[in-house]
């Protein structure tokens, strides 16, 4: 019997990644799960199923860049349930049933009716999640097309807080009829034999779970048991399966009795192991476990670059390492192999292991639980996921780790946001980098333009959850090749009509072979070839240890229609050989479905202006079916094509006018060609653009531009000028007037392009315009009266260019309407003409220049007064006397004549001392003011001044003169001297007047005393009692009204010093004191203390006192300005107090009282006297009144007594005996 091996999920799967389409391979539109086992399920007395389904729940997550519509079914009981997943969002379903006849979970060993099934119509990517409480697990879910055949179990030493969290594997069949062979590593609940394998069938959606055995919190380790779809009879190929690993509840790290969390985690096929893995340690539980796992035992393992020395090997599967110890900062680890290896990361029970128990601030705060979490390795990178970071159950915080290569960083984006900084150099590798990202509850985007590796965990309390955040599952033992004329790709994809040569990877060598195409209904050639005995192989290859022979019909095929994805075109290989397969078959059926697309379709535009010279813009807008658009192949029509990888077309330029016809044929990348696509150019020769001016251009003046362009076909459409004048190109589309004004003179470059109806354009025609400089007219008006015989006009004219010859017209009466009489000439042509008039009166002169070369004309016209002839001098003084030093005499211009103006004036200031001397005023107005300053000469009498003016309305012949008399006296002096320059606050000033007056007596003095203070004494005084800067000015005014100059002076006042000392002092006698003052402030101060007995300084501000005797001190401070301050302290000194050992109270007055010399001085001492007994007898606070030997005022008989005197004020108590004697 022969046996069928599918290899359409693997073909489909490396297609659609050949073909750069946006697909992931953790990304699918089915998927097969089961409810895993966990603790909660069953008593945790007995270890049954609890019959209320348990505390656990079990919800899946969805997420897609589509909308999609999922359905979650469990066939085997009758659950069905469907969602709406929004693009880009997680979507999260309702729990999955778990009592009555719905109850899906897998609680226990056996056989299971209750495979869970997601279809999608959009590709989607799908999480399980088991939680309750503290007690959580979650994984990643494969497509059913990446699933494999071949598994391992990896889980971890059993042992929890609980009892019956045992661990667990089971397998869920995709298809009726799949034959399992689970082959257990260790003892196990459903009594499998260890290392021997057992076979069971099961049909699409039934379960297989195993168990291992525990004993109390106890159990064995079912790492390393083999699960694979085999072949039992030989009637059918093996199937796809779906295997998930875990353990009830799991403790990790220290005694292992700590607190412990569910593990769940969809295996990966051993097809998809590789050889490179790169680890990151986890979040605020960074001291990791780790398993390195082998299917060969002769593997040769790497960490870090030193190979693991097989010794260490585990049950022949598994080594074991932590990254680090507790004293050592986790590390990330790099470990490589020879062959296919898997690794798996745990995460360890809080507060063992050196990691955070939980308790604390921060991260030792967050706390963790154990964890289980496969990687994939660097091969199976993925450049695009949408993930769930789940806040359930008690999470606090979660976190996602990404391992890239180190390029990737640059694009790299969480949520649409850059995080490139976040990225630090592998330290195992530094061609690849990682982050650890701390991120909040939610569904997070991750993106990069290369591929990664990521995991997304989160921890709290004695709790977490963790899973492989999205990777490609690719097998990397077979693919199959198709080779076209353009590509060769390994995949079954071609396109309609595009010739191709396959080749198949056969895991042995076949003893026969046989192609059939009958299911190929689009193929040609049709014919079935073979079955061919002994075929060779065209190549082999080895992957992953395997070799794999490659064999090929040797003929070229094409397919002559596209076809669907539920109708492939198939191709059936049957071969024979002398030993069975994996599968158990020695005769077996591959089947190749082909998917054939629609060839890509050629496409282009172009754009051109029309004309040869100009370059033709082509832009392909070729489009594929499948894949992208990767090579190009032009004919341009003149004789040249191109044959290019790249989409952008040079810009083209064609030599010579003509129609061309383009050609294009688009290669797709998986190397179909479309049909050929031809479009058809004009290219039409250029018009000639020209244009006239006119012979004369001057600056200012309107120009008229005519076009005089020309074209050999077709119409002109547009005119394109430039008239450089600052306004930039315009377009007109008509051909009207073109007219411009330059108002300055020089070159312009004027140019013109014009442009047909067909867009053919004209080289631009530049004609350099010289605008010439108009003349500037002017000349000088002659001051004239009537009397005056004649007025000549002075032209001044000029032009830019320099020297230039003038012709000119002169108008003298060129005012509407004209003086009548006019002038006697009314016109003239002369450049400096003289003219007669006959009436006083305002007229307009008007003069026109022509330059001779150019013709460029400008006029200039001012209005022009034949005054009177008869003037009047007059003036009067502005400011009035009396007149005084060198103020300025000012005089108000009062002038005027008959008709007309005042032409000029002169002023003579000193006429009868200086005649010569004279200022002259033209065109003066009336009210004019005129200033002159005479010199101060301090004469007694002053001095008289005579001033003349002379008024004129024309030339000599028209004056007027009048004279007036003034005196200047001189200013007097202010002066002033001060008794003193600086004081201290509080002290008095003297000013004394020095003031003098050459011409008159002083009459008043005006003084300001600073600080808003004022006198009109002569000599004032002053108490200043604000310090500062004072200016002192003084001014006086003498008899002949004359103020004289300010004088300012300054006065400086200092403040005085601030001091006050403590009160008296008590030291003992032997004692020190440092006498600090209470208050002390002022300006760079100095200090002098008297006497200075006894002083440790005399000159400081805090002396150290050692006095042997009552004292009295003084302090003077002296501050800025020698002002001071003085103050005094009283030091006395307390002399150890002298206690009699006896005294005579018997009246003789010689020691009647018990005098204690000293103690006196010590205020508040307190005296007490026992008798014997110890009654007190005596007791004195302060020694005022001496003790007379009584007690109550009888006297004591003669006896010894005892005292103790505390006298205080830092002298210790004294004791001691007094014997009163008579």
């Amino acid at each position: 019997m022969k046996k069928l091996r599918s290899l359409l999920a693997l073909l489909c799967s490396i297609g659609a990644l050949l073909s750069y389409s946006q697909d992931f391979s953790n990304k699918g539109k089915d998927f097969w799960l089961g409810y895993g086992y966990h603790v909660s399920m069953v008593s945790s007395t007995t270890g049954d199923p609890l019959t209320n389904g348990g505390s656990q729940e079990m919800v899946l997550y969805f997420t897609s860049d589509k909308n999609a519509k999922v359905t979650v079914e469990v066939p085997g009981v009758g659950y069905s349930q469907q969602y709406t997943v929004t693009a880009n969002q997680v979507t999260i379903s309702a729990p999955l049933p778990k009592t009555t006849s719905l109850d899906c979970r897998i609680s226990g060993p056996g056989l299971f009716n209750t495979g869970i099934h997601i279809t999608s119509d959009e590709p989607v990517v799908a999480y399980a999640h088991i939680y309750n409480a503290s007690i959580s697990g979650a994984s990643l879910l494969f497509p059913t097309t990446t699933l494999g055949k071949e598994y391992y179990s990896i889980n971890y030493t059993q042992s929890s807080n609980s009892p019956f969290s045992n661990s667990f594997f089971f397998v869920v069949a995709t298809e009726d009829n799949t034959t399992v062979e689970i082959t257990p590593s260790a003892a196990n609940k459903n009594g499998l034999a260890p290392n021997a394998p057992f076979l069971i069938s099961l049909n699409k959606g039934q379960i297989y779970s195993v168990l291992g055995t525990t004993n109390g919190s106890a159990g064995t380790d079912l790492t390393g048991s083999k699960i694979r779809s085999v072949s039992a009879n030989g009637s059918g190929g093996c199937k796809k399966i779906a295997v998930f690993s875990g353990a009830g509840k799991m403790s990790i790290g220290g005694n292992a009795t700590g607190s412990a969390d569910n593990l769940f985690a969809q295996a990966l096929p051993a097809v998809a192991w590789g050889k490179k893995y790169l680890t990151v340690p986890t979040g605020s539980q960074p001291n990791n476990f780790y398993r390195i796992c082998v299917s060969d035992p002769t593997t040769v393992v790497k960490l870090n670059g030193v190979v693991i020395p097989a010794s260490s090997l585990i049950n022949n599967f598994y080594y074991q390492f932590k990254n680090s110890n507790s004293a050592a900062t986790p590390v990330p680890n790099l470990i490589e192999s020879d062959k296919p290896i898997i690794v798996a990361q745990y995460c360890t029970t809080q507060g063992t292991e050196g990691n955070p128990s939980g308790t604390g601030a921060g991260n030792n705060g967050i706390g963790g639980d154990p964890e289980m979490i496969y990687l994939s390795p660097v091969e199976q990178t993925i450049n695009q996921i949408t993930l769930y970071s789940t806040s359930a159950q008690q999470i606090l915080q979660s976190y996602i780790n990404v391992v890239i290569k180190k390029g990737g960083a640059a694009s790299f984006t969480l949520d649409g946001v850059s995080r490139t900084a976040d990225f630090q150099p592998h330290p195992q590798d530094n061609n690849y980098s990682y982050a650890i990202f701390t991120v909040s509850p939610g569904s997070h985007t991750l993106y990069s333009d290369i591929g990664f590796n990521a995991i997304a965990y989160g921890f709290g309390n004695a709790e977490s959850y963790g899973y492989n955040a999205g990777t490609n599952v690719q097998d990397f033992s077979q693919t199959a090749a198709f080779q076209n004329p353009y590509n060769r790709v390994d995949s079954a994809v071609t396109c309609v009509n595009t010739p191709l040569r396959f080749a198949v990877p056969i895991s042995f060598q076949p003893t026969s072979i046989k192609w059939d195409f009958s299911a190929a209904p689009n193929i040609s050639p049709a014919a079935s070839i073979g079955p061919v005995a002994s075929p060779g192989s065209d190549s082999s290859k080895t992957v992953n240890g395997q070799t794999l022979y490659y064999y090929s019909t040797n003929q070229v095929y094409t397919f002559t229609k596209a076809n669907t994805t539920s109708l492939r075109d198939t191709i059936k290989i049957y071969t024979t050989s002398a030993t069975p397969d994996g599968c158990g078959s020695t005769d077996q059926i591959f089947t190749i479905p082909v998917k054939v697309y629609e060839k890509p379709k050629a496409a282009f535009v172009y754009t051109h202006a029309g004309c040869v010279s100009d370059a033709v813009q082509f832009t392909d807008q070729s489009t594929a079916s499948t894949g992208n658009i990767n090579r190009w192949q032009w004919d341009f029509g003149d004789g040249t094509v191109s044959d290019q990888s790249v989409a952008a077309v040079a810009p083209k330029t064609y030599s010579a006018a003509g129609s061309y016809t383009i050609k294009l044929q688009s290669i797709s990348d998986v190397g179909c060609i479309s049909d050929q696509v031809t479009n058809t150019i004009a290219i039409d020769a250029k018009p000639a653009a020209r244009f006239t001016i006119p012979a004369s251009i001057c600056e200012q003046g309107i120009i008229t531009f005519t076009d005089a362009s020309a074209t050999p076909r077709g119409t002109l459409t547009k005119w394109t000028w430039d008239l450089d004048n600052g306004n930039g190109p315009f377009t007109n589309t008509a051909n009207t007037a073109t007219t411009a004004t330059y108002p300055v003179y020089g070159t312009r470059n004027v140019s013109l392009q014009v442009e047909t109806g067909t867009g053919c354009k004209s080289d631009p025609y530049t004609l350099a315009v010289t605008v010439n400089p108009l003349p500037q007219p002017g000349f000088i008006l002659p001051q004239v009266c009537l009397n005056d015989g004649s007025a000549t006009f002075t032209d001044t004219s000029k032009i830019a260019a320099g020297a230039a010859q003038f012709s000119y017209l002169w108008k003298f009466n060129d005012a509407t309407p004209a003086v009548t009489p006019g002038p006697l000439t009314a016109t003239s042509t002369q450049k400096n003409p003289a003219v007669s008039y006959q009436k006083a009166d305002n007229y307009k002169v008007t003069l026109t220049v022509t330059a001779v070369n150019t013709g460029c004309v400008a006029s200039i016209s001012q209005n022009f007064t034949v005054n009177g002839s008869t003037p009047k001098a007059d003036f009067e003084f502005n400011n009035n006397p009396p007149y005084c030093g060198t103020k300025a005499v000012e005089i108000k211009n009062k002038s005027t004549v008959d008709f007309g103006n005042v032409t000029r004036i002169e002023l003579y200031w000193d006429y009868i001392n200086n005649p010569a001397a004279k200022e002259v005023i033209t065109s003066p107005q009336v009210n004019a003011i005129f200033s002159h300053s005479y010199p101060d000469l301090q004469t007694a009498a002053g001095v008289s001044y005579r001033v003349r003016m002379v008024a004129f309305s024309g030339g000599s012949s028209c004056s007027s003169v009048l004279y007036k008399d003034i005196t200047v006296f001189p200013q007097p002096k202010a002066g002033f001297s001060m008794s003193a320059t600086s004081i201290c606050s509080g002290k008095q000033v003297s000013f004394t007047d020095a003031s003098s007056s050459s011409s008159g007596t002083i009459s008043s003095w005006h003084w300001e005393l600073g600080k808003n203070s004022s006198s009109a004494l002569q000599n004032p005084q002053k108490t200043y009692t604000d310090s500062g800067i004072m200016n002192i000015s003084l001014y006086i005014l003498n008899s002949n009204g004359c103020n004289s100059d300010t004088l300012i002076q300054p006065l400086t006042v200092y403040p005085n010093p601030k001091l006050t000392l403590p009160n008296d002092l008590l030291i003992l006698a032997g004692g020190r004191v440092t006498i600090v003052p209470t208050t002390i402030y002022g300006n760079q101060l100095s200090y002098k203390w008297t006497p200075a007995t006894y002083l440790s300084s005399d000159i400081i501000a805090t002396p150290v006192a050692t006095p042997v005797n009552d004292i009295t001190y003084q302090l003077t401070v002296t501050a800025q300005g020698g002002c001071t301050a003085t103050a005094h302290v009283r030091i006395s000194v307390l002399q150890a107090p002298d206690v009699p050992n006896a005294f005579s109270p018997n009246g003789d007055g010689i020691n009647d009282t018990w005098k204690i010399k000293y103690l006196d001085s010590y205020p508040g001492a307190v005296v007490e006297v026992y008798n014997r007994y110890g009654q007190i007898v005596f007791r004195s606070v302060g020694y005022g009144k001496e003790w007379d030997g009584t007690y109550q005022g009888n006297p004591l008989p003669v006896a010894t007594y005892y005292y103790i005197i505390n006298p205080g004020n830092g002298r210790q108590a004294m004791t001691g005996s007094v014997t009163i004697i008579k």
